[in-house]
């Protein structure tokens, strides 16, 4: 089974083994269903196949997470494996989970789960996160940014930074649910050199504390549970707090209207939560501060995988060949194209005072952004 999607602007394929549940391909399916298809198409730029295990016989081990290939990197996660090789310019990627056969351990991994998934069922953020989403690095014209998208209805698209907790998820939420935005993407943007957001078709993440306060949203969010999962999530939420329950929705059952087609971005808003705050504040910032700003976030956010990609470097270097990527190269390209980008738009900076309630921040917010 092969398919080609429009991905990112950029051409994936993805390829299934005959050993593959039939649960992990519909997970993966139903992400990537909301992409164009490619018809009649031979070149791709990415190639993900998922696998019962890897095509390649030989690799040496660096150490119990890290293996290399004549032609790239595995790294060994908990319960997956990936690896990331480069032929020709196309990207080659395959994915091996490391599937529980006990059914009580299965069930109690399950439990464990923040969204109360097995492993095949969370194979569309395992893809997404670990595949997708790095493959750009090997893309200079792409820039991954942390932040939600939104299209404001006078046609704009709308980017809301920062670091995780700050309020974007909520606040896309609410615009997009009551004040006739669009969904364009959540927790995570690819903007292009020219200042164009690429939509990401991932299943927005919903904490219990998007949903405080907001009893259309939590009708929504329990309208897609069995009773099982509304026990799960209303123990966990008790037991261990809202920071530490969520829900990932279909974002066309979530919001009336979704972008599937690059969206020109007009203002970028970092959020910022700072202790000595004393009130929430908008000040309009460069493109360069924010390029910088934006390369960290994103940088401490792939910390993993970048460390993997600086081991790969010194692997290659120590044996006298090439990288597939070379991490200083690929910070200094997200620079560029972020600089790039962000110089054809309004960059600003919010400050959020550190003791303000989320539902006076997401007031704030709304005051200053619509």
């Amino acid at each position: 089974m092969k398919q080609i999607n429009l991905i990112f602007g950029k051409a994936f394929s993805f390829e299934y083994s005959d050993k593959v549940s039939k649960t992990a391909v519909n997970s993966l399916q139903k992400q990537i269903g909301y992409y164009s298809f490619l018809e009649n198409k031979e070149a791709t730029d990415v190639r993900v196949m998922i696998r019962d295990s890897f095509s390649h016989k030989e690799a040496i081990a660096v150490n119990s997470t890290h293996e290399e290939l004549e032609d790239g990197f595995v790294v060994n996660y908990v319960k997956w494996s990936i690896s990331y090789r480069l032929k020709n310019n196309e990207v080659y990627s395959e994915v091996v989970l490391n599937k529980e056969t006990n059914p009580f351990l299965r069930f109690l991994k399950r439990v464990n789960n923040i969204e109360f998934l097995t492993l095949e069922e969370r194979l569309r953020q395992i893809v997404n996160e670990n595949v997708l989403l790095p493959a750009l690095y090997f893309f200079p014209d792409r820039a991954l940014i942390h932040c939600s998208a939104i299209k404001n209805p006078g046609g704009e698209g709308i980017l809301i930074g920062g670091k995780g907790g700050t309020g974007k998820t909520s606040l896309s939420m609410r615009l997009c649910r009551e004040e006739d935005y669009s969904f364009i993407c959540d927790d995570m943007s690819i903007l292009t050199a020219t200042g164009l957001i690429e939509p990401n078709m991932a299943f927005p993440k919903i904490y219990a504390y998007n949903v405080r306060g907001n009893k259309a949203m939590d009708k929504v969010v329990r309208n897609r549970m069995s009773n099982l999962e509304k026990i799960v999530w209303s123990s966990k939420r008790f037991l261990l707090g809202d920071n530490r329950v969520r829900i990932s929705i279909p974002p066309d059952i979530l919001y009336p209207e979704i972008c599937k087609k690059p969206v020109r971005a007009a203002r970028y808003y970092i959020l910022d939560k700072q202790a000595n705050s004393p009130s929430l504040t908008s000040q309009e910032i460069n493109a360069e501060l924010g390029a910088d700003i934006s390369a960290g976030i994103i940088e401490r956010e792939y910390a993993e995988f970048n460390s993997h990609l600086k081991l790969h470097e010194i692997f290659c270097h120590e044996h006298n060949k090439a990288p597939i990527a070379a991490f200083d190269s690929v910070k200094e390209n997200w620079k560029k194209s972020l600089f790039s980008a962000l110089s054809q738009m309004q960059c600003f900076r919010i400050t959020i005072p550190e003791g303000l309630s989320h539902q006076e921040t997401l007031k704030g917010l709304r005051e200053v952004i619509s």
